[in-house]
């Protein structure tokens, strides 16, 4: 079983003595996904704290054993972790925040060296164990497998727009002159770049899985880059074409569908707002800010959505002067969101809602799920997208909410 990890995770665990055996793989693999985590939380969350929430269970399934606290606190004992002990029964997690950085390239590691035969074959039984979980998604691991694959000449293209030249004329060169690259380094975004790039030439490889409170599908293509993505292309000879539909302003959308769901109370006007894709202007003109700077200037809409995540949505304390602003212009829309919140659940909430409405629709016409967008391969297109399209819509209507949707043809 070889798995692939930052060279500096591996150099760094392989020089600390208190850490022994199989703990030394096991390490090197929780590290390994802390970083992967916090490199997708990253991008996706503007208030992510830094730290990932790890059930008990999680490190009983990839350790075999109950004694997590000791491995853990060796781990913070030797400065390679920092621990959040913070957490509440049957809502979040201890949370985990990794202190090492991934650079220096990537290497790879074999359970073989670190586990005796015992271990081993206990931890392929886990393994084993861990994908039998998910057997329920496999559905949407073979949709993946069966769809799309990397068009290596796109690939290449993207490389020298960041300004690397790589020469190769098949996938095996490819991989070969990824790994060269592996050993140099370069900022974060193109490690994360090369990275994915490896698990998308090896997709067939991909794992799935589905969040333990969310419900949401992980797989290659999640946190893969956009750029990565439109290097996509169909490996069905009769569907040439890849599209991707996705549900443009989809937090604010899914948010008004959520309220509308539990049939609360809202204003008409945040909500016919929020259909037109003004969210953000709505509640920034509720604090002062110009509508056409919010719209048009990057840095202040970045800053007003910065306020709607901190301050509102999913704030650690709603008692700030923002809500308090807000709640007088949209007394309903903030009763709403107080009551959604009661426990800590809101995010949670937004997300099952996202895969109760897009998932079914995803099996249904055997596309990839991508969280907030569906990509399918199709014919010419048109129709096939209009079906789909028409789809997402209603799903949206019957909740009580017009949506929009952005179509992206891969070329």
């Amino acid at each position: 079983m070889i798995k692939r990890i930052s060279r500096s995770i591996r150099d760094t665990i392989e020089n600390i003595e208190e850490i022994q055996g199989k703990d030394k793989y096991y390490a090197m693999l929780f590290l390994e996904d802390l970083n992967i985590r916090t490199t997708f939380e990253k991008k996706n969350n503007e208030h992510f704290h830094g730290y990932i929430n790890r059930h008990r269970d999680y490190f009983r399934e990839i350790r075999g054993s109950r004694d997590e606290k000791a491995f853990l606190q060796i781990l913070a004992k030797n400065n390679l972790i920092k621990i959040n002990e913070r957490y509440s029964k049957d809502r979040f997690s201890k949370s985990y925040k990794s202190e090492i950085g991934s650079f220096g390239g990537w290497t790879t590691i074999k359970a073989k060296d670190y586990l005796n035969n015992y271990e081993l074959r206990h931890h392929k039984e886990r393994v084993k164990k861990r994908e039998n979980k998910y057997k329920s998604i496999l559905w949407h691991k073979k949709n993946i497998e069966k769809l799309v694959e990397l068009d290596i000449k796109k690939l290449k293209l993207l490389f020298l727009e960041i300004g690397i030249d790589i020469e190769f004329n098949n996938k095996t060169e490819l991989i070969k002159s990824l790994e060269k690259l592996e050993t140099i380094d370069f900022d974060n975004s193109t490690k994360v770049l090369i990275r994915k790039t490896f698990d998308l030439l090896e997709i067939e490889n991909t794992s799935i899985v589905k969040g333990d409170n969310s419900n949401r599908h992980y797989h290659a293509l999640s946190n893969a880059p956009k750029k990565l993505r439109n290097c996509l292309k169909s490996k069905l000879v009769d569907k040439p074409f890849l599209v991707e539909i996705d549900v443009k302003n989809s937090q604010p959308t899914i948010l008004m569908a959520l309220i509308k769901a539990n049939k609360m109370k809202l204003e008409q006007e945040i909500l016919e707002l929020t259909e037109q894709g003004k969210f953000y202007e709505v509640l920034g003109m509720a604090w002062g800010f110009d509508e056409a700077e919010i719209t048009n200037n990057k840095k202040v809409r970045d800053k007003v959505k910065k306020l709607v995540y901190g301050t509102v949505l999913f704030a650690e304390s709603r008692n700030n002067k923002y809500f308090k602003e807000l709640k007088k212009f949209y007394p309903y829309f903030a009763s709403a969101i107080e009551k959604l919140d009661e426990g800590r659940t809101l995010a949670r909430d937004l997300q099952r809602l996202e895969v109760k409405i897009m998932i079914p629709i995803v099996k249904k016409y055997g596309g990839v799920g991508i969280h907030d967008s569906i990509i399918l391969s199709c014919t010419s297109g048109a129709l096939e997208v209009e079906i789909v399209k028409n789809e997402i819509i209603a799903k949206f209507k019957k909740l009580g909410v017009n949506v929009t949707l952005s179509i992206e043809i891969f070329e």
